[in-house]
């Protein structure tokens, strides 16, 4: 699994077509298409050079997207279900509001940890 960079991630987006995307398959030919946009095909679609080369037609910035998203997509997902999980370890902390309150800075100081703990290597 690649390190998280959501720096790239962010660009990589930002420069894709805008989505969501859907496969249109009428006509036994799939294209990838947005749906702002509305246009057949406009993300990307099979063709064929008049020299009978069969290609697909993309742009760089969706075939960048597509690597940058598969290549960073696992550590993305691990990061936000380490992210869940300590908002969940947090709340179970808070929960019992009466004992938070009792537990004074070290109910706070707990949170705090759980949180830092959470974020170490983003």
């Amino acid at each position: 699994m690649s390190k998280l960079d959501l720096s790239l991630i962010k660009t990589a987006l930002a420069h894709m077509t805008k989505g969501p995307w859907r496969w249109w398959t009428s006509n036994s030919f799939r294209r990838l298409s947005s749906d702002p946009s509305g246009k057949d095909g406009d993300v990307a679609y099979g063709c064929v050079h008049s020299d009978g080369h069969p290609d697909i037609a993309i742009s760089e910035e969706n075939m960048e997207g597509i690597v940058v998203m598969r290549n960073h997509g696992e550590a993305l997902v691990a990061e936000i279900e380490k992210l869940r999980e300590a908002l969940k370890s947090i709340l179970e902390v808070s929960r019992d509001r009466e004992l938070f309150v009792m537990m004074g800075p070290r109910g706070f100081q707990r949170a705090e940890q759980i949180a830092k703990k959470a974020l170490e290597g983003s």
